[in-house]
């Protein structure tokens, strides 16, 4: 018999019972996987339950009996809800009500119950990376180039690798080279997944993360405004002050500062105490400076022909220097003058401890001020707004963390890697835990496997052949609009960058069907011939040497057909690179890759080494981590893509798959053991395989429990999918439009193996298209070598 217990959570900080319905038992479900859309997890127990209109229950619920009570009870908000029943706690989750019924009198409340995934889904989904805290840093090479010695993501929780978003901001007649304003911050995926689940409550426990490829898995900075500073980081540095009242200066003889005595906005009061602002300490930057100003002058000894200067002034306590100005002049005249007008210093390098004053002067070009005794009056509506520049530049101080992504929420950044790897999220609310795993190793040992073959009513069980998904599958990226230059490639190439065609069994339904990840856009690779430069013999530098061009990942939003790049973008698509190391490695072509490295034109070096992150390593296989969906063969070495390694077995699975479903007579304590909330660890859940000894005796996957009723003792509905032990992924065949395939027009893509091309007779023919290098096999034939 059920004895159910609901309890809510109220605004107030209380807990709240609510009466549960009578007569009407409540069911719970659960799902982890769908089979129909590989790659898509869901997870969790959920229920609806229609609560009657009791005295308390609408007490609690009031607002929908009385509308004046919407903001106080607030309960269609996400409020943390548990349901027991016998004592035993079988939901951990949050709660909203979402519907009611009434006639002529109130009905029941329809209160929705969510747990587990649902519960970390709906909080992640209201916060966003620039929600995360990374600390502050000093944007300069010293910093920077620390980064570059991290080996994973156990140094640090983001670096700042080699990534080419357009033109380099250091610039010769000779050669580019890089600046830290050119690199930008990439968050290692692995404390970036720790840092959203800790920030609500919930520990992680993932061998995949704590992996070694997992540890060097990069998110590359992209930001739809650019690499800026966050609005909150900006905002704590803006000041506004005023005028509050005229300000005096009787028979002005020198350079005297305005006073601001109010201040409208500033943290720091810099004003209000006395006349310049002071740049604090780790706030170096870029500054703007704009005045507003209206005067009274007033001329004590008749027809003196004079005019005044406002300035901004730098440092005017010690070697000062004029940032803008505004002359008036005021002509003969032995009347008041009101004037009025504004005037800005644009993007002003001040370090720590510089200041910032407005000043007024009278003016003369001559130097020649006699009989001169004007007075003037500084109205009140006088204001200075002192702003931090935009943009993150060369040696600034700034915030890592509020300066990424405002626009894409946690929970979708999650999504996007559990859809790229083929991820099974599984939460335990009462530890507080999330298990973080590929399929293939999500499920314990078939040693392990929970026998229920006494439990199952062998007269329900229904065997089905699997015939969903669609049957033709591509695994793929996100596109990406905003990159032009990929979406050129893929144009000419007819397929997109990094995907992965697979074909079903006949018996699935016509039709296509995307796989993969819902976030994460492919990252194309270049030799970026612009940075390695040498010295000719007289120490002068000279044209840049290709053999040592490093390989770097390249987001352009522009199609690039000459040496040229476009204008720095960062507004792309979130992106997935795997980190290399601050690497010596041999390009392909088989010198030390070489690149010079400064922050102004006379303090560059050149570098040997580079901070290398890549999407696919076309200089050495061997050390390729390939995240793209199709294997990648080269001299005879083949890398397996994201489909061999993440999604074979399950599509293996569902290929040659069946489908169960029967009634099981599931026990509270299975459920309790199967929904994590087990106290001793040794005893099934549900990453468990399930045995059945029907027929052969075979091994299953739970996807599915439907209304389970607690306490019931009844018959509970199951859905099983038959598991397949993993196995290795067959070889791919190439599609012409694939690496290594020939193709009618001469775009880079992708290394190959030479051995397997007849009629190639130059490996290393350059064309005109930026320096691609393709291999000829033809008249109008070309087979993808490398690319620029």
């Amino acid at each position: 018999m059920q004895q159910i217990r609901i309890l809510l959570e109220t605004s107030a900080g209380t807990v709240e019972e609510l009466d549960p319905p009578s007569g009407e038992a409540i069911k719970l479900n659960y799902s982890i996987a769908s089979t129909e859309k590989p790659g898509k997890r869901t997870g969790g127990f959920s229920r609806e339950v229609k609560l009657p209109p009791t005295r308390n229950n609408i007490r609690v619920l009031g607002f929908l009996h009385e509308i004046n009570d919407f903001d106080s009870k607030d309960v269609t908000n996400r409020k943390t809800c548990y349901i027991s029943n016998n004592g035993t706690t079988y939901m951990r989750g949050f709660a909203r009500v979402d519907a009611i019924k009434r006639g002529r009198n109130l009905n029941y409340f329809r209160l929705r119950v969510f747990a587990d995934n649902a519960d970390v889904k709906d909080q992640l989904d209201k916060v966003y990376l620039n929600d995360l805290d990374y600390g502050e840093i000093k944007n300069d090479v010293a910093t920077l180039e620390a980064t570059w010695a991290y080996t994973d993501s156990d140094d640090g929780d983001y670096l700042f690798p080699l990534v080419n978003y357009g033109k380099w901001r250091g610039v010769t007649s000779q050669l580019d080279y890089v600046t830290p304003g050119d690199l930008a911050p990439a968050l290692f995926v692995r404390p970036l997944v720790h840092k959203c689940f800790n920030a609500i409550g919930y520990n992680v426990s993932s061998t995949f993360l704590d992996g070694a490829i997992c540890k060097r898995l990069l998110l590359p900075y992209t930001h739809p405004s650019g690499h800026v500073h966050g609005d909150d980081w900006l905002n704590g540095l803006r000041v506004v002050a005023r005028r509050s009242s005229t300000q005096s200066i009787s028979l002005l003889s020198t350079q005297t500062p305005i006073q601001f005595n109010v201040e409208d906005v500033d943290d720091n009061n810099h004003f209000t105490s006395n006349t310049t602002y002071t740049v604090s300490t780790d706030r170096s930057g870029y500054y703007s400076t704009h005045v507003h100003f209206l005067i009274d002058r007033f001329l004590g000894n008749g027809n003196v022909t004079t005019s005044f200067i406002l300035e901004i002034v730098k440092n005017i306590g010690g070697v000062p220097t004029q940032l803008a100005h505004e002359v008036i002049s005021a002509g003969q005249t032995a009347q008041n003058i009101d004037i009025g007008g504004d005037f800005s210093a644009r993007n002003v390098w001040f370090d720590v401890g510089d200041t910032i004053t407005v000043t007024i002067d009278h003016y003369d070009p001559t130097g020649i001020f006699g009989g001169i005794n004007s007075s003037f009056d500084i109205k009140n509506t006088t204001s200075v707004e002192i702003t931090k520049d935009q943009e993150v530049r060369t040696n600034e101080d700034y915030s890592v963390g509020k300066s990424l992504r405002p626009d894409i929420s946690q929970w979708k950044y999650i999504e996007g890697l559990v859809g790229m790897f083929n991820l099974m999220v599984l939460t335990d609310a009462q530890s507080r835990t999330v298990y973080i795993e590929p399929r293939d190793t999500f499920y314990n040992s078939i040693t392990d496997a929970w026998d229920i073959t006494r439990k199952v009513d062998i007269s329900s069980v229904e065997d089905t052949i699997i015939n969903t998904p669609n049957r033709e599958l591509t695994f793929t990226y996100k596109p990406d609009s905003n990159d032009k230059f990929v979406k050129a490639r893929n144009e000419a190439v007819g397929a997109n960058l990094g995907e992965y065609e697979y074909t079903m069994p006949e018996r699935f339904k016509k039709g296509k069907q995307a796989v993969g990840t819902s976030l994460f856009a492919a990252t194309y690779m270049i030799y970026d011939k612009r940075l390695p430069a040498r010295t000719n013999s007289i120490g002068n530098l000279s044209n840049p040497n290709d053999a040592r061009a490093p390989l770097v990942p390249v987001m352009w939003n522009a199609e690039v057909v000459s040496s040229d790049y476009p204008d720095q973008s960062y507004n792309f698509a979130p992106r997935i690179l795997y980190w290399m190391g601050n690497s010596n490695e041999p390009t392909r072509f088989g010198s030390v890759p070489r690149f010079w490295w400064g922050d102004e034109l006379l303090t560059h070096s050149v570098q040997h080494k580079y901070p290398k992150a890549v999407s696919y390593n076309l200089d050495n296989i061997n050390t390729d981590p390939n995240l793209l969906y199709h294997d990648r063969t080269v001299d005879g070495t083949t890398t397996q893509g994201l489909y061999s390694t993440y999604f074979h077995n399950e599509i293996n699975n569902t290929s040659k798959g069946v489908k169960r479903t029967c009634k099981v007579r599931l026990t509270d304590k299975d459920m309790l053991m199967l929904s994590h909330n087990a106290n001793k660890s040794e005893e099934p859940d549900f990453r468990n395989l399930i045995y059945m000894k029907i027929e052969n005796g075979q091994y299953w996957v739970l996807y599915d429990v439907k209304d389970y009723e607690p306490g019931g003792n009844k018959l509970t509905t199951c859905v099983f999918i038959r598991y397949l032990p993993n196995e290795s992924a067959p070889a791919q065949t190439l599609d012409p439009h694939e690496v290594g395939g020939e193709i009618d027009v001469n775009w880079p893509d992708d290394i190959i193996d030479f051995s397997n091309i007849s009629g190639v007779t130059n490996h290393v023919t350059y064309t005109d298209n930026g320096g691609i290098i393709v291999a000829v096999g033809g008249p109008d034939k070309y087979h993808i070598v490398a690319n620029k």
